[in-house]
């Protein structure tokens, strides 16, 4: 008796300190997992994973709910307002990921994919160039980009700078094909400016072409130079067949000055006045152009939004008409034409 005893005090003791360990330690854990999960982070991308990560859960909240259609297109309207207040005019700098597996096309330009630090949300350069014709996502190979992203490997941490591309109905252009994907696990289109290793300087892109303000290029008079002549344009605002919304539409007449090198296109850019704010798209034209003749004239069409349709109808729209290599810059020398809905066209800028 008087060996088991001390045995048994022992043992006491042993759990009181344990015990005391096992509090002490758990309070420990409760203190840390109460701070910033986003600490350390720009205040952007703070505040756009906050956005995200919100929206998220009440979209899968609303969803198990049985809400509707109309309720959960709500959802998607303040996350998009969260969004462009977060990130203003889509500018990035130094936010940090963690990089995805490096691919390339065809022609060896890099798609790249970068998981930010909140739940599944990712930003991304297009995977494709048809998509990539107006935003010019992809990065090119021999440029100082592609050459410090060959030094990177999947699941290295990144810093990156860019711009997230506008769009009217996520706030920046996002790649999911249904609004639950958009919702629950976005896919962000950004154009990329610099990269890096955490700690490292960061490798920048060549400048960009100067914009004007609302996100127009610099554009050009009509000049004698241009490819082609453009006439007969008539504009209309459609229902978009794929998702509710609108998209706009062009037809015009291009005549050749003379014969069309191989993988010449016309663009149109459309730059629409929409909630007073200013939407900015192109569309590219290439089918017929080569085989053209000096003289010859084509009755052609250009359309945009029609996979990411506009919410509303705009008040106005400046068609700006340039032509160019596919894989290149159009020049902009083939005139503009102010739309005015239903169906108001006349040649020159709207006011």
């Amino acid at each position: 008796m008087m060996r088991d005893g001390p045995r048994i005090s022992i043992t006491i003791a042993g759990l009181a300190v344990l015990l005391l360990a096992a509090v002490g330690s758990g309070g420990k854990k409760a203190e840390g997992g109460g701070g910033d999960p986003y600490a350390g982070l720009p205040q952007s991308e703070k505040d756009f994973c906050i956005a995200v990560e919100t929206s998220a859960k009440k979209y899968k909240e609303a969803k198990a709910g049985g809400q509707n259609e109309l309720q959960l297109s709500k959802l998607r309207t303040e996350r998009k307002l969260a969004l462009q207040a977060a990130v203003k005019d889509g500018i990035v700098t130094g936010w940090t990921g963690t990089l995805g597996q490096l691919r390339t096309t065809g022609d060896g330009k890099a798609i790249v994919e970068i998981k930010l630090p909140c739940g599944d949300v990712h930003v991304k350069t297009w995977n494709n160039a048809l998509s990539d014709i107006v935003d010019r996502t992809l990065v090119p190979q021999g440029s100082k980009l592609y050459e410090a992203l060959a030094t990177m490997g999947k699941g290295k941490p990144i810093v990156f700078n860019g711009k997230l591309l506008p769009d009217e109905k996520n706030g920046f252009r996002e790649s999911s094909l249904t609004e639950e994907g958009s919702m629950r696990e976005p896919e962000f289109i950004i154009r990329l400016s610099a990269v890096g290793a955490p700690g490292s300087a960061l490798v920048e892109a060549a400048p960009a072409p100067a914009e004007k303000a609302g996100g127009a290029d610099t554009t050009p008079s009509p000049s004698a130079d241009a490819a082609f002549t453009i006439s007969k344009v008539s504009v209309r605002v459609q229902d978009s067949f794929a998702s509710k919304g609108k998209y706009v539409r062009a037809n015009f007449q291009a005549k050749a000055k003379e014969k069309p090198e191989k993988g010449t296109s016309i663009v149109v850019k459309y730059a629409c006045m929409v909630d007073d704010d200013i939407v900015v798209e192109k569309g590219r034209v290439m089918a017929g152009l080569d085989d053209m003749e000096p003289g010859q004239s084509k009755s052609l069409s250009s359309s945009v939004w029609a996979l990411h349709p506009l919410e509303k109808t705009p008040t106005s729209c400046t068609l700006t008409f340039g032509s160019g290599h596919l894989l290149g810059e159009p020049a902009w020398n083939m005139g503009e034409w102010c739309f005015t809905p239903p169906a108001t066209v006349k040649e020159g800028a709207c006011p």
